[in-house]
């Protein structure tokens, strides 16, 4: 076989990349939990030591732009001394990743323990204030959203029961934060409160800059469950109701779309495939013991380069195709049962694969 082993080595490249793009954008992100340390003023030489260590290694990471380690230095050095100057550092290492929601939820945190700390030393000020200007920078990039969770119509004590939790924008809320800002990216943001009773959900559109105030309570006894009523819009007023039931067509054009994906990735494979195969016929009658003269090197090229355009649409046509038919067989079935309550909110999966990566001196 003509270059056979260079040929299942691009194969493999191949698939093992697909797969890893695949497996990085339908997993969800989860966000990366991180302890506070010790005060500045409460820490131990040792714990300072151990800090600045951790702090020199992130800013080296930092200035040759390895981020992600830079990331990672950061918070394990407040994670042992709690400084605010290290605070602001993950502030500029998520802006520069682009992650906006998260570098303007840093940069509240950072504002609030900088001005604590500057009430007891003027050495954290400079701090507050770069947090301050990082808040403006990013404020066209993130929505603002205050939920306020209000106790159900029925409740006789007029109290929230402890069993209730909250999730805005698929992160749980913890009930100590109820009625806090919450940063989350523009577009549709779903709020759901679940309780003994059943599940309370709006859909609330939000726009970079907006700030949208929320009441939310959980479903009174007996009722089905869904939307509490219409939600707010962007500016606060109320929009569509999402109370109605779902029929299932929303699922429906993103199936057909796939299917019609999956189906010229499969033309592609058929067409591409059957050039690869011609030339490589070609090849074998005149390139005796695998051996081809150097005139020939373009069209062993053009083969190779065939075959991989071949295996791409399989990979394509067939994933396509299996998740096209599945969404389209799941939005039959929720439409075949629209007249029972949802026991909890559907999730919204979008994939897409693209071209991007999977991806100041001084002290702590």
């Amino acid at each position: 076989m003509v270059h056979s082993f260079a040929v299942a080595a691009r194969r493999r490249r191949i698939v093992v990349l697909l797969l890893t793009c695949l497996a990085v954008a339908t997993c969800p992100a989860v966000p990366e939990a991180w302890a506070d340390g010790v005060p500045v003023d409460q820490a131990t030489g040792a714990q300072k030591r151990k800090a600045q260590q951790a702090f020199n290694r992130a800013m080296d990471h930092f200035e040759a732009k390895r981020l992600d380690q830079a990331l990672a230095e950061f918070r394990a050095s407040y994670d042992i001394v709690a400084s605010p100057n290290t605070r602001l550092m993950v502030v500029h290492v998520l802006g520069d990743l682009d992650r906006p929601v998260d570098a303007y939820a840093e940069a509240l945190k950072t504002v609030k323990v900088a001005s604590e700390a500057a009430a007891r030393s003027d050495r954290y000020q400079a701090a507050a204030e770069s947090a301050r200007k990082a808040l403006k920078k990013w404020r066209a990039a993130v929505g603002l959203v205050t939920v306020s969770v209000v106790p159900a119509e029925d409740a006789e004590d007029g109290e929230v029961p402890e069993d209730v939790t909250l999730s805005v924008a698929g992160k749980a809320v913890d009930r100590s934060e109820w009625g806090e800002t919450i940063v989350v990216a523009p577009g549709q943001c779903d709020v759901v409160l679940t309780a003994e009773t059943g599940i309370a959900r709006k859909e609330i559109a939000v726009s970079g800059g907006a700030e949208i105030d929320i009441d939310i309570a959980p479903p009174v006894r007996g009722a089905s469950g869904g939307s509490t009523g219409p939600d707010p819009g962007p500016d606060g007023g109320n929009g569509s109701d999402t109370g109605a039931t779902n029929d299932g067509t929303a699922l429906r054009i993103p199936a057909y779309m796939l299917i019609g994906l999956g189906v010229a990735g499969g033309v592609t494979f058929g067409v591409a495939g059957s050039m690869a195969q011609s030339n490589f016929d070609d090849l074998v009658d005149q390139c005796p013991n695998d051996r081809c003269p150097p005139d020939l090197e373009s069209q062993a090229d053009d083969t190779r380069t065939q075959q991989t355009v071949a295996n791409i649409g399989l990979i394509v046509g067939a994933a396509g195709l299996a998740t096209g038919v599945g969404l389209l067989v799941t939005s039959f079935v929720v439409g075949g049962s629209e007249d029972e309550p949802d026991s909890e909110p559907e999730s919204e999966v979008d994939l897409s694969v693209g071209p991007g990566s999977l991806t100041i001196t001084g002290s702590f």
